[in-house]
């Protein structure tokens, strides 16, 4: 294989990724927003959202549909960047698995060769994800709450200081027909930026990478390995890749999804936590708060609806980066 063709190779598994992302992340991204808002809910006073519909209707009611897609240009990018390095350093990461034990260029890898890979390209991509997660975090949780009524980082207090702030408000203005209304204040994605790198620095952007690396090293382990052993099982013994039909691609790569945000669902709660926390709380103390407030079940709020889009959008993923590369990648 000369050069060029180890470049060219490179270049379309890039934009394979890309776009396998970009659509796996449209699919994907109202689920995602309710999931967060779950997540990000305050650990004490009076929960804002009772369920996982209960947070999908006040996030209706009072922002309408567009609210679902809030914040979705940066994850669509970010979904472009992850996707490309994640499929990218899987397979030059299987290369060098294969080269180290001595095995053809276009051998399967085994259970652990496949664990190995996945995991190593988790953990490169994981670098990537953390800043564009922590910008789409902070965009979700924004409501139309009138700025007075919020607490800081859009999270809602306690019942009883709502009453005062409406108290406080009817107190400390003339209220009639005249009166402007409150508009809500929320911040645009530079805004957000130029905030976090003003207060925390450029290592700001990486808050939560810890849960992000955990998470994405022992996730995209699990990710691959589901979907490359389901292929083995849904085909004939004895043949390869090529024998998967795209039903096949599909369902192992619902199933991929599924398990990933289902066995490491609570690094993702501990992040979002983290991340949507005006306080500089560490990952040990968001660990505490959780299972303080929540117990075992607070590490898997918004597990519910994270799993209902898994499926789909992990399918679309999959099924994208196959089929592109079925098609283009021997041209």
């Amino acid at each position: 294989m000369s050069e060029q063709s180890a470049t060219e190779i490179a270049l379309k598994e890039i934009a394979f990724g890309s776009i396998s992302g970009i659509a796996g992340k449209f699919v994907e991204y109202p689920f995602d927003t309710i999931k967060v808002r779950l997540q990000s809910q305050p650990s004490t006073g009076i929960a804002q959202y009772s369920s996982t519909f209960d947070c999908i209707k006040q996030t209706l009611d009072r922002d309408g549909y567009r609210a679902l897609y809030r914040g979705l240009s940066a994850p669509m990018v970010g979904a472009m960047f992850e996707n490309a390095v994640l499929f990218v350093t899987y397979s030059k990461a299987s290369d060098v698995v294969r080269l180290l034990r001595g095995k053809p260029a276009d051998s399967e890898l085994d259970t652990a060769g496949i664990m190995t890979s996945g995991a190593l390209s988790g953990a490169v991509t994981s670098f990537v994800l953390t800043p564009v997660e922590l910008v789409k975090c902070r965009l979700q949780i924004q409501t139309t709450l009138a700025p007075s009524m919020s607490t800081p980082a859009g999270k809602i207090g306690t019942a009883s200081a709502l009453k005062n702030n409406l108290i406080s408000q009817i107190q400390s203005r003339k209220w009639d027909q005249k009166s402007p209304v409150v508009k809500p204040q929320q911040q645009s994605i530079t805004q957000l930026i130029s905030e976090i790198y003003t207060t925390k620095g450029l290592l700001g952007f990486w808050r939560g990478q810890f849960s992000t690396l955990i998470r994405e090293s022992g996730g995209s382990c699990c990710w691959f390995s589901i979907y490359e052993l389901s292929l083995r099982a849904l085909r004939p013994i004895g043949t390869t890749k090529s024998a998967n039909t795209q039903g096949h691609m599909m369902l192992a790569g619902g199933l991929a999804g599924v398990g990933y945000n289902t066995l490491f669902f609570p690094f993702d709660t501990i992040k979002s936590r983290m991340q949507t926390n005006a306080s500089n709380s560490s990952f040990s103390d968001a660990v505490k708060e959780v299972w303080k407030s929540n117990g075992i079940r607070g590490y898997f709020k918004g597990w519910g609806i994270t799993v209902a889009r898994a499926a789909p959008s992990n399918a679309l993923i999959f099924w994208v980066y196959e089929s592109l590369s079925r098609r283009y990648m021997k041209a």
